[in-house]
């Protein structure tokens, strides 16, 4: 317990350090002196004087500070006497620290654990369209469309390249080679899929309703659907009363109204309309993913009962397992039972009883049942020189997301509630700790480039607001006022202390709802 909040301390305050130790660096190289540079807060209890900085190690180790001559005022010779290419570039260099910082994460991540990856195993329904078309389970896939599948993220990249073209495909089945000519589905080119109806949930709106598997709605409230994404959102739209739902089946047009199950999620912040049914998937080709353990919890109850990284899972209250998706399935509705499972190690089976905590999904509140194990999947371990190309192309993908999340909030089209302040960090960042170095080593790195872009929005008293107003001295060719600098200033530690509540308070009804 105790180790583990120290490493989130360690893990805040080595993120704050380097982005401190960016700004020093520049603003050395640019010959603006440095009164002070600390690691941690509050009273020094080392201090040592080079040169003209005086390099502190302080009492509270949760970040530190850099004081730089002319950051406040017009001292001369200090940061507000140099131009604005060298003043951008030392304030900039803080949060560029922490991008480089978690560059250099993933690159140890990926050198050191290699990359997971998920076979080209497949696992089709019987009787469905992907059965239909040739594929059994547990076929491997060799190639498609004349290229080598060497993993499954492969062959849907292929699929996607040829949807809607028949391409030869080639698998091993029971030992042996076979090969046939596969249509690919229009759907595999990302477009929205048709609103065709591939389950109804038993004791549902759309069940009492009459609609079946394979069903195709037509119109939600009297407007026509297209696609699935327009029927999902006509449903989400709708409140308690009823509403005339159309769909079609074999040809014959069918029309009836029903009411939504709507919920108030407390967590998610928003109200859901759910009629009970479920997007036909099963003209997809699955990959089969054993229910094979990756990494277990430490204390959580997977631990406690003995299940180990390796173990295969057979059984959870007497069903048994042919994938992992099996295995999410029968736990997560049984969160707060106590459940057999068995489990198989070595050859030798082991039964118990394990008891699922009820853990609470950070974007929808849905609460599921866990018992603190991750799917273990195939590694491939690369070379520094991949490992680098692949935490460079992550760290892009991880920048662009975080704009994109950030977009989505203000554009309001994810919840507000979703995000979270310095409660659910320390408690994402201590649980990480649980999982184990790589897992850890991810959030380190995921959360130092997040700080990266965080720090760059142009908010006074963030790095990105303070290059801004660089920018507007240049462009009135004079400097800010001190009264000037002294509204701009009090603008953003009013944005900052707003979402700081906002943040804390969604921490608490997470708490509370928890």
């Amino acid at each position: 317990m105790i180790s583990s909040i120290l490493l989130v301390a360690l893990f805040i305050g080595v993120l704050i350090t380097f982005h401190e130790f960016g700004h020093l660096i520049l603003a050395k190289l640019s010959r603006i002196p440095v009164e002070v540079f600390s690691i941690g807060f509050g009273p020094p209890l080392l201090r040592k004087k080079w040169g003209q900085t005086e390099y502190r190690l302080a009492v509270i180790p949760l970040g530190g500070y850099i004081k730089m001559v002319g950051e406040e005022d017009q001292a001369a010779g200090g940061l507000s006497e140099r131009s604005f290419g060298v003043k951008a570039s030392v304030i900039a260099a803080g949060p560029v620290s922490n991008l480089v910082l978690g560059f250099l994460m993933l690159c140890v991540m990926y050198a050191v654990f290699g990359l997971s990856y998920t076979a080209p195993v497949v696992d089709v329904e019987p009787d469905s369209p992907a059965a239909a078309a040739g594929f059994r389970t547990s076929d491997v896939v060799l190639s498609a469309a004349g290229d080598t599948v060497e993993n499954f993220e492969d062959l849907e990249r292929i699929l996607a390249a040829n949807a809607g073209t028949e391409i030869p495909v080639a698998v091993i089945r029971d030992g042996r080679r076979v090969e046939w000519t596969y249509q690919v589905p229009v759907g595999y080119s990302g477009s929205d899929p048709p609103p065709v109806i591939g389950r109804v949930l038993p004791g549902s709106p759309a069940q009492a309703a009459g609609l079946r598997p394979g069903d195709t709605v037509r119109s939600i409230a009297g407007q026509r659907i297209a696609t699935w994404t327009e029927l999902i959102q006509g449903i989400g739209s709708q409140d308690s009363s009823r509403f005339a739902i159309g769909w079609s089946r074999g040809g014959v047009e069918f029309a009836d109204s029903l009411s939504v199950a709507a919920r108030d999620d407390p967590v998610a912040g928003f109200r859901a309309g759910e009629i009970g049914i479920e997007l036909d998937v099963s003209w997809q080709v699955s990959p089969l993913i054993l229910p094979v353990v990756g990494k277990v919890r430490r204390g959580g109850p997977a631990s406690l009962a003995g299940i180990r990284p390796g173990d295969t899972i057979l059984s959870v209250a007497d069903q048994e397992l042919r994938s992992w998706n099996d295995y999410l399935r029968a736990m997560r509705v049984r969160g707060g039972e106590k459940v057999a499972v068995s489990w198989r190690r070595d050859g030798v089976t082991i039964d118990d009883s394990i008891t699922p905590v009820v853990e609470s999904d950070q974007l929808t509140g849905e609460k599921v049942g866990q018992i603190g194990i991750t799917v273990g999947m195939p590694r491939d371990r690369m070379p520094l020189h991949r490992a680098a190309w692949q935490a460079l192309t992550r760290t892009g993908y991880v920048v662009v997301q975080t704009f994109v999340i950030i977009y989505s909030v203000v554009a309001r089209r994810i919840t507000a509630r979703a995000i979270g302040g310095p409660i659910m960090v320390a408690k994402i960042a201590y649980e990480g700790a649980s999982w184990g170095a790589e897992y850890f080593l991810a959030l380190w790195a995921l959360l130092s480039i997040n700080l990266f872009v965080v720090n760059m929005l142009p908010i006074p008293v963030l790095d990105g607001g303070r290059i801004v107003l660089f920018a507007v001295e240049g462009i009135r060719r004079r400097r800010l006022s001190e009264k000037e600098v002294g509204w701009a200033m009090n603008i953003g530690w009013v944005l900052i202390a707003l979402i700081v509540v906002f943040t804390l308070f969604n921490d608490i009804i997470r708490l509370v709802a928890k």
